[in-house]
Parts: C-alpha cells; structure tokens; sequence
C-alpha cells in the first residue's frame, strides 16, 4: 500500500434511470469528474443508486416517489417491486458498475442496491469493485431504519474488511453509521478507511457530526461520505459529500479534509488520504491501547445474538 493516495466521495441527486444507458452515462460521468480532477484511486457513490434502475421498468416521470414508480411497475408494494425486478437490476447494475470500474481504473464502491438473497430476503448490499472490473466483495446493511422495516428489508449479521491496493476498508452502509459499535468493530479488524453511502438527512451540524465524522475520530480512520440528496423519493434527502480525517490531519484541525459547497445537488469531492500522517497520529494518541477489550467480548456478543430488530 502507498503511503498516500486520493479517494473521492460523490453526493448525487436522486434520479430515475430512463433505461441501463442513461444509468451508464450518470455513473460514469460522476467517476470521469473524479478521475479528471487528479489521480483518484477510490470512489465512494451514495446509498440506493441501484434503485433508480426502478425507473426502466415502466413509464415515469423525474417528479415521482418511490411508491408511484411501483405502481407504474404493476406491483402493489416496494418490496413486490425490488423481488420481481431483481433479476434484470442485479445483472445491469452489477455489469454498468463493472465496466466503469475498469474503465476508470478505479476501486468503485458502487453505492448501494437493494436485492434478495437466494430465500428472497431483501438487503441493501453495497458492493466494491476493483480496477480490473472484478467484484472485490459485498456488505450488506446491519441495521435497519423504520423506512427500511417498512420496505421489508432484512438485516444482516457480518462485517468485512476488504483488502485493497488502497488500504483496508470497511463499509459502514446507511442506517450503520448510528450504532458506533459497527464502525469500531470495522477498526478493531483493521479497517484504514470507513466507506459510508448514505441516503438521508441530518436535523443539524451536531447530527451530522454524530455520524461518520464522530466514528473517524473514535476510530482514527479516514472516511468517505457519499450522500444521496433532494426530495425525488417522496421524503427529503440531505446530506454533504465529504472526506473525514483524525482532528491532526486537517489544515482547520475540524476532521475535514474535503467537503462539498451545498448540500443540494451533484458534487464530487477529492481529498488525498496520508498514511503515514495517520499513523505518526497513533503513535501520539493510542486509542486503542486503553480500549476495554473484555467488555467487548462479554457484551456484543449478547446484544446481537438472536435479536432481529
């Protein structure tokens, strides 16, 4: 791994894919501005961009929500949807993501897409694909918000860390990024980078700072914050691309080393993550030489096991 090397964050407004070249020509344009700007070796897209491959199939328009689009699709709920629609999104988008990973040359975390399993339980996966276009690996979310009960989705039991050219990542998918055990059990398996697409909103900067930005501090990471924004799904979606860093690695010492202008409309941030300065941090403030490690061991295990909430 270099010592240093750039990853971007990419904040997307919501959208209906008119059919698998439109979707192409979105994400790929996302990732040329990213790559165009300097050399970029990761890209993080926001949560449920897969969703908007919903919008091939039937008639819509950009201005409906999420509960027209289905109906347009002949089906009565979202879930319905997601389940007969799986076959043809999962093999688009993982093909789209795939080529322009390659194209791009690129680690892509494509963002999200919401899919069953072989039981036809639905998850929200994020998937990773590396420069050559090969699936690297797939998180599932493992914590659910009241939309996604309400969606049907499942939540799953496992957290993995991806090794890469670029560092050991973690992904910390949507609803994830408000239970801090997620992100520290990531860091506790050596996680350098935390991926965090997100399709939400926040009420204030203090909660905005109690998500991704309060984990990279916890956890001395860096992080990358790709959010999907506007109100197209019928519920107001906020949020701003950023790329967090420990408090000593930024030039205002506030954990930011990029951050989009607005949170509204598309943007792509850059920043370059420096390991060495990362570790020199470490050194300095051990966090995790002062961690409890037996409480983990006596109590995580015992709130998870068997609980589906």
């Amino acid at each position: 791994m270099s010592p240093r090397y750039r990853a971007a964050a990419v904040q997307a407004a919501a959208f209906w894919a008119a059919n698998p070249a439109d979707f192409h020509r979105l994400l790929d344009g996302w990732v040329d501005e990213a790559t165009n700007r300097q050399w970029v070796s990761l890209v993080v897209l926001p949560a449920h961009v897969g969703l908007a491959l919903l919008g091939v199939t039937g008639p819509v328009h950009p201005e409906m929500d999420l509960d027209e689009v289905v109906v347009a699709a002949g089906y009565h709920t979202v879930g319905d949807c997601l389940r007969g629609a799986a076959p043809a999104l999962k093999e688009t988008f993982e093909s789209i993501c795939r080529d322009v990973a390659r194209f791009r040359n690129v680690y892509l975390l494509a963002g999200s897409i919401v899919l069953p399993d072989e039981r036809g339980d639905l998850y929200n996966w994020a998937y990773l694909f590396g420069p050559d276009g090969q699936l690297v690996g797939r998180q599932a979310q493992t914590h659910l918000s009241a939309q996604d009960r309400e969606w049907g989705l499942c939540r799953a039991d496992e957290l993995h860390i991806f090794e890469t050219d670029v560092g050991r990542l973690g992904v910390v998918l949507g609803e994830d990024v408000r239970y801090p055990e997620t992100s520290r059990i990531l860091a506790l398996q050596g996680a350098d980078v935390l991926l965090h697409p997100t399709a939400g909103s926040y009420r204030s900067h203090a909660d905005w700072l109690s998500r991704l930005w309060r984990e990279v501090q916890a956890n001395q990471t860096f992080g990358l914050e790709a959010p999907l924004v506007g109100g197209l799904w019928g519920k107001p979606l906020r949020g701003r691309a950023t790329v967090h860093a420990p408090l000593p690695l930024t030039p205002q010492n506030d954990g930011v080393l990029a951050q989009a202008e607005s949170d509204k409309g598309n943007a792509v941030v850059v920043a370059e993550l420096d390991f060495d300065a990362r570790q020199r941090a470490i050194e300095d403030y051990p966090i995790f030489s002062v961690l409890n490690y037996n409480l983990y061991d006596r109590y995580f295990p015992k709130v998870y096991q068997g609980n589906g909430d």
